[in-house]
């Protein structure tokens, strides 16, 4: 049940004055008592009533009364108390007693849940964004009152408002939701009047009547509203009965007063509320009815006027009726101002909020945009005709429509809406905590891989924005708002240092909201704890999905801004591999929005055009050289690791000559700011590095899926070759210390970073050669020699680095993809060739012992849990693999264990009979040699003499 009290949106047919009456002591009332948080009202006696004898108009009054103990007063006469307790207080005793003993209301047409926590508090000046946006939701546009009208009646009449708060569950968080309000003023009047609904422009004078005015009696209930989904269900009645039982800590309040539409007349008179009639309150929106002019005794003496004719009767009542006269042209004509688009920044959001806010959903642009359109768009021709017809070119097709601006603009509502968000932030998360574990994490070394050079800034400009006492949410929501609308002013001499100062400080816009809650995610991986924000694995992973579902918020909104920018894409990539990290490689939710990157990336033409702007400066062009680079090989990795067809297509792009800028840079230690020191060989790594390489092996991995089209027999083992050769060629081209030559523990003087790195070069490199053996493979279920020989070195690979995670830090790709993506096909190849008894040992590369070790390793660590946990996103998938290596093992190694268990089981006679002629030669001459008290030190020193262990030393070098 909603209520506008607001001068200009009632019509004089259809609007109603109703007095609730306080100025005496009264006979009927009502008053509170807290059974925990809900409030349930008792009836007491309370009322008193006067005539007009001029006019007849029965007054009805009605108060709560101080002492709550009082049921009947000596004011009152029994004349009058018969007919008030049949006409009036046992409709309301009625009414009261039904909100107090859980009954619905007539206008109820559902219960409220029987657990539901309330909370009525008195609103302040920070709850009127939280107003405002329940204001939207409740009230046609022509009736809504503006958010500076609520900051102002907070502030200076904040005690005579209420608020009713439910307790809401969001993801395992508890927080207090605004559902319903009453807000309020005083005024000197006896009724609501277009003054006592308005504020002042500026500083009131003493004795001023517009806005609140502190001396007055009379209580001017502006709004009474209730969300949408909780209406009808009983609680703006029991709010309503709570404010009039406040109403007893007033005691110069005289009476309360509103003016409602005609059909909710009935429901505040079951308040015992009285119809005064018709309100002079006036329309100030087009098509409402013109108001009704005062008398002009009443209007110079600043009264209300009921608009009687031919006297009106504040006239007849002071004995005036001959000088009560009524204006011909009462009202000027208001002047309207044409708008000065001339003084509006192009990046301005339009925000007024004596504007009325439309209901429909904001449109950011007259026109979408478009961006980059290739050469079979529909503009192409239309180009060639300006190149041919110069200046002559109708302006239709021109890049700009002439007169229109393409500038965003946000409609109130959405950032009222944003302001709700953003009031969510410090009750769900520790803002200054979380900007501690991101500012350790990056001390590690460890970055996101793309947009790394940003989280720094982001991260200082989020904690500074979130602690300014200075600023509301909807100051925030704002500022954010108008940030994200505002186009980068970059040039050929633009810095870093100015760059960022586009995107922090006051320029904060959402995308810098989203990548700090994105490194949050990613900071959380590499903690087991942190302080006291999380010490478990599953509190670890509650952080990790709000603090995504956050970002994935930021992300929407700064996406249905229409405005796409370098700094949105970098967003949009970071998310995707959050998601991936979050959600699981096999997620539907990262697979779209990967293709979500991949549009962008489309839309931006940096497909075609990375770098073709001549006023890009270089930190710049690498940034979108690396988008591109990293979309595109993340395209192809994640579509041959899900089956799938890859969206970007080096056929339709430029990717050749991106990856040689990319190669320029990164061997050329050309930085992106992303540096990590490392001790190694003066060299340093460079995430721009791992994105070179990374991009290069995947234009690589394409053209072998190449190899899966209808290609005879030769030319697939030509073009094979080709591709064999260019990878061998592309591996010697890394640079020394960043290829994995010796064993992983050898390279303890590198950074964890760089040694992750060392691992995912080497895999990458050797997939590809996976990727062609099998492409070549005749029959899938027999594996030739060279295919489980490069399986075998990915298996091995994989297991050093699983055995050395806790030394390796994230440099573009975690361990879990890592082992999802290259060991468990090496795997699975490895595993048909023990079960086809084809693995290959004679060769010297391959060692069935060192292969069925890094098998080993990898169920070990797999089914403990140290390397991944069942509540995670990948367990299963990994699981399941290991099931099956595990099965597979046990079937490779029983005979072997048969064969043992029949040639060590002899005669059971005692041990002390046996001489050591029927012991095995070496192991009796072992004996001979050492004493029994050293026989388990020396056993295992002498075990590596054993004949067959040296026979098999001697096969396997």
């Amino acid at each position: 049940m909603n209520v506008r009290g607001n001068c200009g949106f009632y019509d004089g047919a259809s609007s109603a004055c109703l007095i609730f009456g306080l100025e005496h002591r009264v006979v009927i009332g009502c008053r509170v008592v807290q059974l925990g948080v809900i409030g349930v009202f008792q009836p007491l006696a309370c009322t008193r009533t006067s005539r007009n004898e001029a006019t007849g108009r029965m007054h009805v009054s009605l108060r709560v009364p101080c002492d709550s103990k009082l049921f009947i007063s000596p004011v009152t006469t029994p004349s009058l108390l018969p007919l008030i307790t049949i006409m009036l207080s046992r409709k309301q005793i009625i009414r009261i007693d039904g909100v107090r003993s859980g009954c619905r209301s007539p206008e109820s047409t559902k219960r409220p849940p029987k657990d539901l926590k309330i909370e009525l508090r008195p609103l302040s000046a920070e709850d009127a964004a939280s107003c405002y946006a329940l204001e939207l939701t409740t009230f046609a546009p022509s009736e809504r009152a503006t958010l500076e009208k609520y900051q102002y009646r907070l502030r200076e009449s904040g005690d005579l408002s209420l608020g009713m708060f439910i307790a809401v569950e969001e993801s395992s968080e508890e927080y207090w939701e605004l559902v319903g309000q009453i807000s309020a003023t005083r005024t000197a009047d006896h009724a609501v009047t277009n003054e006592a609904v308005d504020i002042p422009k500026h500083s009131s004078a003493v004795g001023s009547k517009v806005g609140h005015v502190p001396t007055g009696r009379t209580v001017c209930l502006h709004t009474l509203a209730i969300s949408p989904k909780w209406q009808r269900t009983g609680l703006g009645r029991q709010l309503m009965a709570a404010y009039l039982e406040r109403l007893e800590d007033f005691p110069t309040v005289d009476q309360v007063a509103l003016i409602a539409r005609a059909h909710l007349v009935p429901y505040y008179e079951s308040f015992g509320f009285e119809n005064r009639g018709t309100s002079e309150c006036w329309a100030k929106i087009p098509g409402m009815p013109v108001r009704l002019a005062a008398c002009e005794p009443c209007r110079l003496s600043k009264v209300s006027c009921d608009h009687a004719k031919p006297v009106c009767g504040r006239c007849q009542d002071a004995h005036r009726g001959e000088s009560c006269q009524y204006r011909e042209r009462p009202f000027k004509r208001r002047r309207t101002l044409p708008p000065d688009n001339e003084d509006q920044d192009h990046a301005e959001v339009s925000f007024d909020p004596e504007t009325p806010i439309p209901t429909t959903t904001p449109t950011s642009r007259a026109y979408p945009n478009s961006g980059y359109l290739g050469s079979t768009s529909h503009t192409a021709i239309f180009e060639h005709l300006t190149a041919s017809s110069g200046d002559n070119t109708p302006a239709a097709f021109n890049a700009e429509l002439p007169g229109e601006d393409f500038d965003c603009r946000v409609d109130a509502s959405q950032i009222m809406q944003e302001a709700a968000f953003i009031k969510k932030i410090p009750n769900a998360f520790q803002v200054s905590t979380c900007v501690r574990m991101v500012n350790a994490w990056i001390a590690t070394g460890t970055n996101i891989a793309l947009a790394g050079c940003l989280v720094g800034p982001c991260t200082k400009a989020i904690d500074q924005l979130l602690h300014r006492g200075n600023l509301s949410a909807a100051d925030v929501s704002k500022m954010l708002f108008t940030s994200s609308c505002r186009p980068w002013i970059v040039t050929g001499s633009t810095t870093f240092d100015q760059f960022c100062s586009q995107i922090t400080g006051d320029e904060t816009c959402w995308e810098s909201l989203g990548l700090f809650f994105v490194a949050v995610t990613r900071a959380a991986t590499d903690f087991d704890c942190f302080e006291t924000m999380f010490s478990t694995r599953e509190e670890r992973r509650k952080l990790q999905r709000l603090a995504l579902s956050y970002a994935d918020h930021c992300l929407e909104v700064a996406l249905s801004l229409d405005c796409m920018y370098d700094f949105l894409l970098l967003l949009q990539y970071e998310n995707f591999i959050a998601h991936s990290m979050i959600d699981g490689d096999q997620s539907y939710n990262s697979w779209r929005r990967l293709g979500d990157v991949a549009s962008s990336l489309f839309a931006l033409g940096y497909h075609e055009q990375a770098d073709l702007d001549p006023d890009c400066p270089p930190f710049l062009q690498n940034l979108r050289r690396a988008a591109f680079a990293r979309a595109y090989s993340a395209d192809k990795n994640v579509s041959i690791f899900l089956g799938r067809p890859p969206r970007i297509s080096q056929k339709y792009c430029q990717i050749e000559r991106v990856i040689t800028d990319l190669g320029m840079a990164a061997i050329g230690t050309v930085s992106t700011h992303q540096n990590v020191p490392t001790s190694s060989m003066g060299q340093s790594f460079d995430y721009i590095l791992e994105t070179w390489w990374t991009a290069s092996c995947a234009t690589l991995k394409e053209q072998v899926l190449d190899l899966t089209k209808n290609l005879d027999s030769q030319t697939k083992a030509d073009k094979a070759q080709d591709i064999s050769a260019r990878a061998l060629t592309l591996w010697h081209s890394l640079p020394t210390p960043h290829r994995l030559e010796s064993p992983l523990y050898l390279c303890n003087s590198r950074s964890p970073v760089e040694r992750d790195f060392l691992v995912s070069a080497k895999l990458n490199h050797l997939h590809i050669l996976f990727l062609l053996e099998v492409t070549l493979l005749p029959r899938a279920s027999d594996p030739g020699i060279e295919l489980v020989k490069t399986s075998a070195k990915m298996l091995h690979v994989a297991a050093e680095a699983i055995v050395m995670k806790q030394h390796l830090a994230n440099s573009g790709t975690g361990l879990v993809w890592k082992i999802a993506y290259y060991s468990l096909p090496a795997a699975g190849i490895i595993c048909l060739s023990l079960l086809n008894r084809s693995i290959a040992m004679s060769e010297g590369e391959t060692s069935i012992s060192q292969v069925i070790q890094d098998l080993s390793v990898l169920v070990a660590h797999l089914e403990s849990g140290v390397l991944i946990d069942h509540g995670e996103p990948n367990y299963a998938l990994l699981s399941g693999a290991t099931a099956t290596v595990k099965g597979i093992l046990g079937r490779v190694l029983t005979p072997f264990a048969k064969e043992l268990h029949h040639t060590t089981h002899r005669s059971t006679a005692p041990t002390d009979v046996l001489g050591t002629a029927d012991l095995d030669p070496w192991l009796a001459s072992t004996a001979e040699q050492n004493a029994l008290e050293n026989f388990e030190l020396d056993f295992w020193l002498h075990l590596s003499e054993h004949p067959e262990l040296v026979g098999n030393a001697t096969a396997t070098a």
